[in-house]
């Protein structure tokens, strides 16, 4: 998996955390667990992980009486800086307060400052014990350390004065930082946003398919689907040698090509996004939003589609049709923004948490065919594909 990819998941995982309302404390725990790219966004070099479970443990703390263990420990290797790292919940509203009493002057409330007393704690411990610094410096490889810090991941900016709680972080010794979970989405985005040229809306298409392929296919080459004319400004999307293959002929009739490993007897959510404007090419095909095959050039891609000319299930004749079952289509007429993307993933995933309670199952002789009202339809009773549903006596799903 690429680094690019691994931002993508991070993203994905944290959007639909923070999409579902979740606010239990260890699933952030294993997201952070499973997601390293993050600890980079945060100026971290190497972080390992110290929680009760993990097989890094400090020193036990005599004279405080008890074992450090915060979440995650990390290094800046430049810096030599050592970060505490803490993890929190997201939906906790405000962390802040005032008190009349004192002009109003505002102050972390209690819960906060239980939270940053015991990431305080933990430093102090540290600092304070030369056997859990030697200890760190092992597993780091470093001989010496110039600072301790501390960042917890608490709360949302929405729901806080952010300039507030970075002055309030400010006046902290050891300082702290209190990064917000939105925050911490925005800055995964904003780095994974560098080398990309799909964050914005732009001019082309989107295929999105929800399907299950077979193991084998009865055609050496079975069309999933097909668009366009035979010889320019066609679209293709053909399962040859176990792969899906997606087949762009441009309006000079070159051929630009993508391809995914799909597995088989599986429902997947198979996305795929072409550009044609003066940006340059961008071509993606994705399955379960994981990018398998991606282009992207200066030079354009001039492809005119006529998505009226849609043949879904065979080639634009009707002919070498592909076995499949599939659940739901989506097709635009321009590329997704990443805040689209985000919430086509979301709610395709939210959907894919039972089993559907239908699918049109495709044998190689069935198709359809889209009218010029945008439908799917095939007048040919004998060459249309059978509704099929997953669960059809009620009483069995009691």
């Amino acid at each position: 998996m690429t680094t690019e990819q691994k931002l993508w998941k991070a993203i994905l995982e944290l959007y639909t955390l923070l999409r579902e309302n979740i606010n239990e404390e260890e699933k952030y725990q294993k997201y952070f667990e499973e997601n390293p790219p993050i600890f980079y966004i945060l100026g971290l070099d190497v972080v390992e992980s110290f929680e009760k479970k993990s097989k890094n443990k400090l020193a036990f703390d005599k004279e405080r009486n008890f074992r450090p263990e915060p979440d995650f420990i990390g290094i800046n290797k430049n810096s030599k800086i050592v970060r505490v790292i803490d993890i929190k919940t997201p939906f906790v509203e405000k962390i802040t307060t005032s008190r009349s009493s004192d002009s109003n002057r505002a102050k972390f409330d209690a819960e906060t400052e239980k939270y940053i007393s015991q990431v305080t704690e933990y430093i102090d411990s540290i600092k304070e014990n030369p056997e859990s610094r030697e200890r760190l410096k092992a597993l780091f490889r470093e001989k010496r350390f110039s600072a301790y810090q501390s960042i917890m991941i608490y709360g949302l900016s929405s729901q806080n004065d952010p300039r507030l709680v970075a002055d309030l972080c400010s006046k902290r010794v050891p300082p702290i930082e209190i990064i917000f979970f939105d925050t911490l989405l925005q800055k995964l985005i904003e780095q994974y946003s560098h080398s990309r040229v799909d964050i914005q809306k732009r001019s082309g298409g989107c295929f999105i398919f929800q399907i299950s392929l077979p193991k084998t296919q009865k055609n050496k080459k079975a069309y999933l689907f097909d668009i366009g004319k035979k010889k320019r400004n066609r679209l293709s999307a053909i399962i040859y040698k176990g792969k899906l293959n997606l087949e762009c002929k441009d309006s000079n009739g070159d051929i630009h090509k993508l391809s995914a490993i799909i597995k088989p007897n599986k429902l997947h959510y198979i996305k795929f996004e072409f550009s044609n404007d003066s940006e340059g090419v961008y071509m993606s095909l994705s399955v379960n939003d994981d990018e398998q095959d991606l282009r992207h050039g200066k030079t354009t891609l001039n492809i005119d589609l006529n998505l009226n000319s849609l043949v879904l299930g065979a080639d634009l004749k009707g002919n070498n049709g592909a076995e499949f079952s599939i659940v739901s289509k989506m097709i635009f007429d321009s590329t997704l923004s990443l805040s689209e993307k985000l919430e086509v993933y979301y709610n395709l995933k939210k959907s894919n948490t039972s089993p559907p309670p239908a699918m049109i199952n495709f044998s190689p002789e069935q198709y359809f065919i889209r009218d010029n009202s945008g439908n799917l339809v095939q007048e040919n009773q004998k060459f249309g594909p059978r509704l099929a549903l997953t669960n059809p006596d009620p009483q069995k799903g009691n």
